[in-house]
């Protein structure tokens, strides 16, 4: 098993700083006031996101974090807890979308009176 170390030196991914506040725990787009990013924009950084962390994270997932959370205490652990978690974001996006759609349609069928 390898040894972790502590992070000596950190490579940083850049967030606008105004993502901290309109993604923390417990927040919604409906609460959102002020300047807001739009769906293009947060695609965009998406999009970007794995070069990125690769580029960042390259050499040091074996590594102590900054700040574990709870029994993860690497920056590899963190990293796959993240994509759990995003995971899960996605598909309660997948969810919504598809019970959208079938409210659309019901609506479209009430509409032409079936």
């Amino acid at each position: 098993m390898a040894t972790a170390h502590r992070i000596t030196h950190q490579r940083h991914i850049e967030t606008p700083p105004r993502y901290l506040e309109l993604f923390a725990p417990g927040t919604k787009p409906a609460d959102w006031e002020g300047e807001v990013p739009t769906l293009d924009e947060l695609k965009q950084l998406l999009e970007e996101q794995p070069a990125k962390m690769k580029e960042a994270l390259a050499g040091q997932l074996h590594l102590i974090a900054a700040v574990p959370i709870k029994s993860l205490s690497t920056i590899g652990e963190l990293l796959n807890f993240t994509m759990y978690h995003e995971g899960m974001h996605v598909g309660v996006i997948k969810g919504l979308k598809k019970a959208n759609s079938v409210a659309e349609y019901k609506e479209n069928l009430s509409l032409k009176g079936y």
